[in-house]
């Protein structure tokens, strides 16, 4: 395939004159990227556009027929991943110019914060591996891959003392509690639990966006409360989005069995299913473990997503602020994004969709039509 074909090609698509051809055969091209150059011969070309007119709703068909990009074809969705015409669209020298001169932004990283039972912080990116505190009966040690793990020491008659960890905005990471529980926590979240768990049940309380496997122990379930609701485990692996500036509550479960009790109610659910608290209702519908694990593995992944949601994300990851101005389209976004990628490059994606444009002024981004 030509520079100049394909030039044209993505010319069309951004400015809404492709034919329905044309829009599929991009879509599939991008939705084939992987962060290696694009194979554009005119071989894989053809090819591609043999595949999608056999994909394509004929005139007495619905868009049943067009099983692989259903969302896609919707009329509002918008494909994030547009960065893959960086490859085969040169920008002019003094563009290049211009784009390196605009102030960036780097990533979030791993970052996590440790409030002792007294008040005391405790930076744990800065803090050196081993033991970086002991508290009642445990002992706090960081490990060489940067995670956390608290480690029952033996049994005592101190007092026992409730620590908070949190990733503050433009943070992540993830610890190992007393009994073996693991947690991993995204940008602008934290959990509250004892250093040592005693008695019949283990309970902690989680903000913002977290992923938790419980150690197995029949004995003693494992309780997670988050913004009015509570999560009873029974030998699982979950994710609870449960920031206070979303409209809604998420519980995704990837493996086992949870129950999720709010205002009276209580639901179970199976792998694949997530809980919706809204409100005093609550409700389970299919969930997507992979969208709900993404920020885990280094994604930030949209599935119908309106640009609002989305930039409440970069919001939270990349540590800014987001205003808006005039009237912002409320179209699905689909794809997916590396979290690794400057500011730059992930608003540089969303943009090329043209339906919305981005100002960055230090670490203020307008959003606008």
């Amino acid at each position: 395939m030509s520079y100049e074909k394909a030039k044209e090609l993505l010319t069309r698509y951004k400015d809404g004159t492709a034919t329905d051809e044309e829009k599929a055969t991009v879509e599939k091209l991008l939705f084939s990227y992987n962060d290696d150059p694009l194979d554009l011969s005119e071989e894989r070309y053809d090819k591609i556009i043999e595949e999608v007119w056999d994909e394509l709703p004929k005139p007495a068909t619905t868009f049943h027929r067009f099983p692989a990009w259903t969302k896609v074809a919707a009329a509002a969705s918008v494909i994030i991943g547009l960065s893959a015409a960086l490859y085969f669209i040169k920008l002019k020298p003094t563009q290049q110019m211009a784009q390196n001169q605009v102030h960036d932004i780097g990533p979030g990283s791993n970052k996590l914060i440790l409030t002792l039972g007294n008040g005391k912080k405790i930076d744990l990116t800065a803090a050196k591996n081993g033991q970086i505190a002991k508290q009642g009966q445990a002992a706090i040690r960081k490990v060489s891959n940067g995670k956390v793990i608290y480690a029952a020491l033996a049994t005592g008659n101190e007092e026992i003392q409730f620590n908070t960890v949190s990733a503050p905005t433009g943070g992540t990471g993830a610890i190992t509690l007393s009994d073996g529980t693991e947690v991993w926590l995204n940008a602008a979240s934290s959990i509250t639990f004892p250093t040592v768990f005693k008695g019949n049940c283990r309970s902690v309380s989680t903000t913002g966006d977290v992923i938790i496997k419980p150690r197995r122990n029949a004995k003693m379930p494992f309780y997670t409360t988050s913004r009015g609701q509570t999560t009873e485990d029974f030998g699982t692996e979950f994710e609870i989005n449960a920031y206070d500036n979303e409209p809604v509550v998420k519980t995704t479960l990837i493996e086992g069995s949870v129950s999720i009790a709010a205002n009276g109610k209580k639901v179970m659910l199976k792998p694949g299913q997530q809980s919706i608290l809204s409100g005093n209702q609550l409700k389970v519908e299919p969930g997507n473990i992979r969208n709900a694990t993404a920020w885990r593995d280094g994604e930030l992944r949209c599935d119908g997503e309106n640009i609002q949601t989305i930039m409440r994300m970069i919001e939270r990851w990349y540590d800014v602020d987001v205003v808006y101005e005039g009237k912002i389209s409320t179209d699905g976004y689909y794809g997916t994004i590396s979290r690794y990628k400057n500011i730059s490059q992930a608003l540089r994606m969303l943009s090329y969709s043209n339906q919305v444009h981005f100002k960055v002024e230090g670490r203020r981004i307008t959003v606008t039509k």
